[in-house]
């Protein structure tokens, strides 16, 4: 399947016959456990015919790791299993207590058959993908809805990444344009833009886009260049060496052959800081004569983007060896290859089982998540009084680096001030002033008896 990819052939593909999921199920787990590690964690761990509360789920998360990993929000586990396992019936809600007021989730047969290998297969592959997590790869969940007479779904981003990675899976050159993919996959260029900004932005791939009327060039060194350094242009010597310094070496994995004047800026700012002083508009003018003059002289050749030709994507070998494994991963699981079934089953129960494992991929989802910080007011006020009650009489500073160390939550002083101030103000806690500055207590019990209760 994989050399299929590689020579621009579709690869053929069963459908409807047994033991193959239908795409809409793929799309669905994909945007439930796929585009995360921490939620194929958790749905990995849940154990059959237990009803999981908030607390116990976390408990049962956090049991798993060992020396770092993600100590996240109390509320999360069990916040994915209500908005991204249940709906699509990999986990169901269940009644704890006889009266019903207490609830949790249980993994679902269909959780267990298909979720778990499903979990298991992308956890793998992003073991064996160090510089990219799902996160990155799939995007966010929340995305625009489609309504018609009889069914109202959600096109999450997951279904447009994934035909995305189809295209550049089944193209056979390296280079494709944003408007031939647009086409292919029936979705309009504006939306197609902006997952492949964010792809570009995460190292998946490199995209060039120009707006409606507008055209660029981009750059690339030529195949057979003078045997001599290039003429400067005009008093920008030290510019035209710097630009051809970066243009002449060799392509990097993960970098496209193309360069345009805004990449090259990019670059020139990033390996000289100093630019970052100089107007940038003026520094781009600067830049597109350079380039233009090293054209000129043989240097460099230019690829023209026009109205025609708007914008293109390209992807290295590394970048399209990383895309073709992803999408023929989830592509044989669809088609119900047995093996690859098998697979996913086994690194799921090698991850539940290994902590040093499930920390490594808990932590690489925590780094991904742009949610990561962030923690409800509920918990934040209980690490709050927690400490002050282990630790009652410590400092600001002292609170803000218990929080870090033992609940992994990085806060500014000002922001710590900003609770503990709030939280005096309702009398859960109080303070001293002393010569080395404010000291915080838990409040004694019958100043707390004074606070209303919801």
């Amino acid at each position: 399947m994989v050399e299929a990819f590689r020579q621009g052939q579709r690869p053929e593909t069963q459908r409807h016959t047994e033991g193959e999921l239908p795409e809409s199920k793929i799309f669905d787990l994909l945007s439930s456990v796929g585009n995360a590690e921490n939620k194929a964690l958790e749905l990995i761990v849940m154990r059959p015919g237990v009803i999981y509360s908030k607390d116990a789920f976390y408990n049962e998360v956090m049991d798993h790791q060992k020396n770092g990993g993600w100590r996240m929000d109390r509320g999360l586990p069990l916040s994915h299993c209500q908005h991204s396992l249940s709906p699509i019936g990999l986990v169901t809600r269940e009644a704890i207590s006889p009266d019903g007021s207490t609830w949790g989730y249980q993994i679902t047969e269909y959780g267990l058959r298909t979720g778990i290998p499903f979990a298991g297969i992308l956890l793998k592959w992003s073991y064996e993908h160090p510089d990219h997590s799902l996160y990155k790869m799939f995007g966010s969940t929340p995305s625009r809805s489609i309504k018609d007479e009889q069914t109202f779904s959600k096109k999450r981003a997951q279904e447009t990444r994934y035909k995305i990675f189809w295209e550049i899976a089944t193209n056979p050159s390296n280079r494709i344009r944003l408007i031939d993919i647009a086409n292919n996959i029936n979705e309009v260029d504006t939306l197609i833009s902006n997952h492949l900004e964010s792809l570009n932005k995460n190292g998946v791939l490199s995209y060039h886009g120009a707006g409606p009327g507008k055209s660029f060039s981009c750059f690339k060194r030529a195949e057979a260049v003078p045997d001599k350094d290039p003429d400067p242009y005009s008093t920008a010597k030290t510019l035209t060496t710097r630009v051809w310094d970066l243009l002449s070496q060799p392509v990097q994995s993960g970098q496209s052959e193309y360069l345009s004047v805004e990449d090259t800026v990019n670059l020139l700012i990033q390996q000289y800081p100093k630019y970052r002083d100089v107007v940038k508009r003026n520094l781009n003018a600067k830049v597109a004569d350079v380039l233009s003059n090293l054209e000129k002289q043989g240097y460099l050749q230019r690829e023209k983007f026009s109205n025609l030709f708007q914008s293109e994507l390209t992807v290295s070998d590394k970048q399209r060896e990383t895309i073709v494994s992803l999408v023929t991963l989830v592509d044989r699981f669809k088609s119900g290859d047995r093996q690859t079934i098998e697979e996913g089953r086994k690194f799921a129960q090698k991850a539940a089982n290994d902590p040093k494992l499930f920390s490594e991929l808990m932590l690489k989802a925590k780094e991904a998540s742009p949610f990561a910080n962030i923690t409800n007011r509920e918990d934040m006020d209980a690490w709050f009084v927690s400490i002050l009650d282990r630790q009652p009489n410590i400092t600001r500073r002292q609170i803000q680096q218990i929080l870090e160390k033992d609940y992994d939550k990085r806060l500014t002083l000002r922001t710590t001030n900003i609770y503990l101030l709030r939280l005096a103000k309702e009398t859960k806690i109080i303070f001293e002033e002393t010569k080395s500055g404010n000291v915080y207590r838990v409040a004694e019990p019958d100043v707390q008896a004074d606070i209303p209760q919801n």
